[in-house]
Formats: structure tokens, C-alpha cells, sequence
């Protein structure tokens, strides 16, 4: 590459991107390329926009639509299952049997315990929320927390709001156990049958579908009340043994 006198070239630069200084003048700044402009973001804003409209929309008239009854009924379901399945767990932890059917250990058992004592209350939390948005049985939030308030099916739905309430002192007193007597807490927790019992009714009677459920709700009741009745009467027929063997001694 040739040098002119004066001039200064870059090595490996072709000559016409090469940067010519004068003598005696200051370096010219290279001109700055202008960024490309940024692909435009208005179609993924305006998408958007499209999804936020959607979603208010859908906020703002579900009370006018089926979707809390849906919601009531299914987290209602939900629930009973639930309180099912815990009812089971808990009978069959203090069942004479269970020392001869070592299925699952105790301590397998306690955590199957409380995380379906969680799940029956969340779900219930659920039920409840959407029996009070819902506009079709206008249930309403005093309906659904006071005895006889609900102008839509007053026993049924009285059923719920009482099984509410005794799950409600049943999971507080287990939570607490270990701050408040024992006796204190047991005693709550021997409702837990009761409970059940009426969870069972509310569900049979409440319901527009709980006639094509029956056959289920007769099922799932039979099995705990036959798991709680066989309990009982082992523990009976225990406790008659030893008083017979302390009689004749």
C-alpha cells in the first residue's frame, strides 16, 4: 500500500475506508452508524391489550353467568372427597386392626393425615367463595355463614354452613394441640363423625345433580361409617375382655 506525505493509513484498510488525517487538523470522529430501528412492539401490546379486555370482561359478568355454581359444585365435590378420604385415614390410625394390617407406618399416616386435613380446607374456603359469588342460588354471605339465612334450600344449605364451622374448631384445636390441653382437643375431634354426617346430608340434599350422586354419597358413607362402626365394636368387645379378665383374677 502506498503512504502520501501527510497522510496516515490504516494497515490492512482498504483506501477507501481508510481515515485521512490532514496535517494540522484535528482527527475527524468516524460517523456513527445509525442503530436499525427495533422491531415495532405494537402487535404483542395490542395482543395484549386484546387478552386484558378479555379477561376484565370475563371478571365482570361471571356473577351473570353458571361459572360460580360450577365452581360451587365442583370445589363442593372436591371437598366431600376430601373430608372422605381424611375421615378414612383417621379412623383406620385408631383402628384395633391396623396393629395386624401394618399398611402404612404411623408416621406415613399422620402426614396422609394433615395434608388431607389442608386440602378438605382449602377446598372448603373454595366452596364457600363460590357459593357467595354465585347468583343463581343467591346464597349470599350471610346465608353462607348464618344458620337458616339462605333463602335458597335454608336445611341443606344450613347442613353446609354447620359442617363449616365444626371443620373450622376441628382444624384450629388439631392445629393447636400442642399449645392447648389435650383433653381440650380431643374432645373437638370426637365431633369429626358428626361432621362427616352432615357434610354427607348437605351433599344428598343441596345439590340440583345430587340425585344422579346418590349412589356414590350411599358408597363413600357406607364404607366410613362400616370402617368406624367395625372400630367401635372392637374396641368394645377389647375393653369387655379386660374387665372380664380382671373380674376373674
Amino acid at each position: 500500500m502506498e503512504f502520501h506525505h501527510g497522510t496516515t493509513a490504516h494497515l490492512g484498510a482498504s483506501p477507501m475506508s481508510a481515515t485521512t488525517v490532514e496535517a494540522g487538523k484535528p482527527e475527524r470522529a468516524p460517523r456513527e452508524k445509525k442503530p436499525v430501528a427495533p422491531m415495532s412492539k405494537w402487535p404483542i401490546g395490542a395482543l395484549l391489550g386484546v387478552v386484558a379486555i378479555i379477561t376484565v370482561d370475563l371478571i365482570v359478568s361471571v356473577r351473570t353467568t353458571m361459572m360460580p355454581w360450577v365452581l360451587s359444585r365442583g370445589l363442593g365435590l372436591g371437598a366431600a372427597a376430601s373430608l372422605a378420604a381424611l375421615s378414612l385415614v383417621g379412623l383406620w390410625r385408631r383402628h384395633p386392626v391396623r396393629a395386624t394390617l401394618p399398611v402404612l407406618k404411623p408416621a406415613t399416616l399422620a402426614k396422609v393425615h394433615t395434608g388431607l386435613a389442608s386440602a378438605t380446607m382449602v377446598l372448603l374456603a373454595g366452596h364457600v367463595a363460590a357459593t357467595v359469588a354465585d347468583s343463581y342460588a343467591h346464597v349470599g354471605i350471610i346465608g353462607a355463614l348464618v344458620p337458616m339465612a339462605s333463602p335458597y334450600k335454608p336445611w341443606p344449605v344450613t347442613l353446609g354452613t354447620l359442617s363449616m364451622w365444626l371443620l373450622l374448631a376441628i382444624w384450629a384445636t388439631a392445629r393447636l394441640s400442642t399449645s392447648i390441653a389435650k383433653k381440650s382437643w380431643k374432645a373437638v375431634h370426637r365431633v369429626s363423625m358428626f361432621t362427616f354426617g352432615c357434610v354427607w346430608l348437605h351433599g344428598m340434599t343441596v345439590g340440583t345433580d345430587a340425585r344422579a350422586l346418590r349412589p356414590v354419597y350411599w358408597a363413600v358413607g357406607g364404607i366410613v361409617l362400616g370402617v368406624w362402626l367395625s372400630g367401635v365394636a372392637l374396641q368394645v368387645q377389647a375393653v369387655a375382655k379386660k374387665r372380664s379378665a380382671k373380674s376373674s383374677s
